[in-house]
């Protein structure tokens, strides 16, 4: 049985190290989880891919996430799926034969053949010291389309402007060039009534030779300054207005209402000023259950069933949920063999460590005796139910209450405020009703191990 019990936990050991590795959205990490489903999200993604193949007239979509949901990750492969479906995209034919024979089957046959799409990924944060987004966006565009003829930024943004205009030149858009090389190149180029006309031509004729359709991935734009993340918004819904242009915002929205009231004021509502410039808003869903099942929260079987049922009940994302259970393993490290210790470790530490995450405020509270309502998490499942009555009241043979429930919450209660208990001058020892001892070294033990130090 330990034996069986030491593979399962190596097994999801790797897993959560394999997790780990899989956030970080490099291009390996990004293909070799799609090609395995190692988030289990392929099915949100494909879902995601298709709708997008089947637009046919100018979009513009928030897909909507908290930060740490893997918004960055997710978009980066509906790009890789897109580039793999068009032939004029350069990919290595063994990643575009790979991706081919994963979708086979999971999309539309009409969507594949008929909506074949050319993809760029802009990052917005690493463009925010840029002085005009607009002309950001033009250049990654340039880069992502002839990244051989543009092999760096130049500093000024005349320059940059002029690196954009002179690599899509075959398109002759030579009264942009001439703007955006003058002393004060925003000015003009914003005075031009063909900017507009100029700037549709141009994403027109590449989406004519790259694809069906142009579809342009904007990320971590909530993460912007507000000055750069407002004008962004403004001047592509100002100057781009193309039938065949779906652009796609990698945003949390919640804290992108903040980037607005910020900018203009707290008298303004963040969600209708949104509207404006978002036709669709689609939702990333948050962890699911068999993302949870491959954390590695440690060897606390119990533990582990309270740290599972957290991370759901708070809604946690992917980032918080690597991170609570590293800090849960950690916080295990070391023992006094206590039987109150071991209570603390399987119930009341999964709480706590959950609400230093996600809540600072309830952490507080429940780290100082004022969080007893809490404890009601405890009893919201019928399977820890049965696992608390056996550590805390004893086997369902032995009881005679009527309301064993009401007894279990009480005495959970109980050990609860026997540990933020400061009177152990005269007894260094708390015995509850159910003969649980909370002695002073176990409450010591406890305060040490939930700043993760080393209690002996």
């Amino acid at each position: 049985m330990r034996c069986c019990l030491n593979r399962q936990n190596y097994r999801r050991k790797l897993r959560h190290d394999q997790l780990l590795e899989y956030i970080k959205p490099t291009e390996n990490n990004i293909l070799d989880c799609m090609l395995k489903d190692s988030l289990a999200r392929n099915r949100i993604l494909f879902s995601f891919c298709e709708e997008i193949m089947t637009m046919n007239e100018a979009v513009t979509i928030a897909l909507d996430g908290g930060w740490g949901t893997g918004k960055s990750f997710f978009v980066k492969q509906a790009k890789m799926i897109f580039d793999a479906l068009n032939p004029q995209v350069e990919i290595e034919e063994n990643i575009r034969n790979s991706i081919l024979n994963l979708i086979e089957g999971k999309l539309e046959p009409e969507s594949i053949t008929e909506n074949v799409s050319y993809t760029v990924y802009y990052d917005a944060w690493d463009q925010d010291d840029s002085v005009d987004p607009l002309l950001s966006l033009l250049y990654a565009i340039a880069i992502e389309t002839n990244s051989k003829t543009l092999l760096s930024m130049p500093p000024k943004i005349g320059e940059v402007a002029g690196k954009v205009i002179d690599s899509i030149s075959t398109y002759e858009i030579f009264g942009i060039l001439k703007s955006a090389r003058s002393e004060n190149p925003l000015d003009v180029i914003e005075t031009q009534h063909k900017l507009k006309e100029n700037i549709n031509w141009y994403l027109n004729e590449l989406h004519i030779e790259r694809g069906n359709r142009l579809n342009i991935i904007i990320d971590e734009l909530d993460r912007c300054s507000p000055a750069f993340a407002i004008k962004l918004l403004e001047r592509i819904k100002h100057f781009v207005d193309h039938d065949n242009i779906t652009f796609i915002f990698a945003v949390n929205i919640q804290g992108l209402e903040k980037t607005v009231r910020h900018f203009y004021g707290t008298n303004i509502e963040g969600t209708r000023y949104l509207d404006r410039f978002f036709d669709l808003r689609m939702m990333l869903p948050i962890t699911e259950d068999s993302q949870i099942a491959q954390l590695d929260f440690g060897t606390i079987h119990t533990g582990i069933m309270v740290c599972q049922h957290m991370v759901k009940r708070l809604g946690m994302s992917l980032r918080e949920s690597l991170r609570y259970a590293k800090l849960y393993r950690m916080a295990c490290r070391y023992d006094i063999y206590e039987t109150a210790c071991t209570l603390w470790k399987r119930y009341l530490l999964p709480i706590a460590l959950a609400f230093e995450i996600t809540d600072m405020d309830r952490y507080q509270r429940f780290m100082t005796g004022n969080g007893k309502a809490d404890l009601n998490i405890l009893l919201e499942t019928d399977n820890l139910q049965r696992f608390l009555t056996n550590d805390f009241v004893g086997s369902q043979e032995n009881q005679i209450d009527p309301n064993p429930a009401e007894t279990l919450q009480s005495i959970i209660e109980e050990f609860y405020m026997a540990i933020f208990n400061n009177d152990f001058s005269r007894n260094h020892t708390y015995t509850l009703s159910n003969r649980i001892e909370v002695s002073l070294s176990c409450k010591q033990f406890i305060f040490k191990t939930i700043g993760l130090f080393n209690p002996f």
